[in-house]
């Protein structure tokens, strides 16, 4: 019997746990690998081209290229995409759900390298959308990859895919809790014992192999925060629905966008350009991921009609932009349009009863936790994701 039919045979049954411990470390180190060289893409070539700015800093550049920047970007990936099939142009976190809740455990090598290629090019032209989607995609391949080149058995390959899910979010926040919740809530959708631990080893390696190369330094900046009164409750409950509410108008945009789809994709990604670019004219904030603003409502750094105006502008423009087919993530614009949503409503607070509040940041971090759990369905994962 050869070494694949031998792992076939040994997956199948109840002794399958360490063998799948050891694929689930292997997954988690080659998947924090790929999604830290896709962030260390993103880190370098930006500063290079853009005179030695950060990589999310759009706001320095000229107003021309607010403009230029994503309309060239859309057609770039409009016509990269235009020559392949429907099933090579999907992609992100919905393409991997798919995968794993229909057994169907193949991951094309094709998809995963387009979506390195397009998920690039879409957020270093300043495209409204989140790295940690394509990561995710990029994690799972490295699973679905290894099972596939050993012929494992689908619950395995599976597995593996979850694996490579929990160690991309792990490597993309620093924290293997929430990887493993994410894994389990988003991708697996259940909670089963037996399949826990190639998970857990898989977001550690991940963590690890992230630490090891960027250091422990969290994504966002945020300080201990407490909540002053219980009489706060009242006021937090209604902030949820009210982001519920933004989580609902968010979805039902996306959807209004998906329905597009019979139209070519290179007009569907021109207008995704166009809008953003003149979007980006007046508000160069609602360009990339959007993770600095969203470090500057931590820091209680925005005035109340600005948080609202970039809210509204950044929602329209990342729903529709999604919608229309740019291969980019929504974990990262649910994040910032929840912490945005939250900032402003602690201002409101502040204002109608002076003193009686917590700081911005405590409502800032309920908004980001609110609103990545409502357009994911996954509050467990958007709670330890804030760790």
């Amino acid at each position: 019997m050869d070494l694949k039919n031998s792992l076939y045979s040994l997956l199948s049954r109840d002794e399958a746990k360490l063998p799948m411990t050891v694929l689930g470390i292997l997954v988690g180190i080659l998947a924090g690998l790929v999604v830290n060289l896709f962030r260390f893409v993103l880190e370098a070539v930006f500063p290079y081209f853009s005179g030695g700015l950060n990589h999310d800093d759009f706001e320095s550049l000229s107003p021309l290229w607010h403009f230029l920047l994503p309309v060239a970007g859309c057609i770039l990936i409009g016509q990269l995409l235009h020559s392949l099939t429907p099933e090579l142009r999907r992609m992100g976190v919905s393409y991997v759900i798919d995968k794993v809740q229909h057994f169907r455990s193949r991951m094309p090598l094709r998809n995963a390298l387009m979506q390195f290629i397009t998920a690039s090019i879409a957020l270093l032209s300043g495209g409204s959308c989140g790295r940690e989607g394509p990561a995710i995609h990029l994690g799972a391949s490295c699973g679905g990859g290894i099972g596939s080149l050993l012929a494992l058995p689908n619950n395995s390959i599976r597995l593996l895919i979850a694996s490579g899910s929990a160690a991309a979010i792990a490597a993309a926040f620093n924290t293997p809790v929430a990887g493993v919740i994410f894994a389990m809530e988003v991708i697996l959708m259940e909670y089963a014992v037996s399949g826990i631990i190639p998970v857990i080893v898989a977001a550690v390696s991940g963590t690890v192999v992230t630490q090891l190369l960027y250091g422990d330094e969290p994504v966002f900046i945020i300080e201990a925060v407490t909540m002053n009164s219980l009489w706060q409750i009242p006021y937090v409950v209604l902030m949820g629905l009210v982001i519920g509410g933004l989580a609902s108008s968010f979805v039902s945009i996306h959807k209004f966008a998906v329905g597009f789809h019979h139209i070519d994709l290179r007009l569907r990604l021109l207008l995704t350009g166009l809008l953003t670019g003149v979007a980006a004219l007046f508000l160069p904030e609602v360009m990339g991921t959007g993770y600095d603003s969203l470090n500057d409502a931590l820091q209680g750094h925005l005035g109340l009609s600005f948080l609202l105006v970039l809210l509204g502008v950044k929602l329209i423009v990342t729903a529709l932009g999604l919608g229309l087919g740019l291969p980019g993530g929504l974990i990262g614009p649910s994040l910032m349009l929840g912490g945005l949503a939250g900032a402003a409503a602690g201002i409101v607070g502040e204002q109608f009863i002076p003193g009686s509040f917590s700081s911005g940041r405590f409502y800032v971090l309920i908004g980001m936790c609110a609103m990545m759990g409502a357009t994911l369905q996954a509050p467990l994962a958007a709670l330890m994701a804030q760790r």
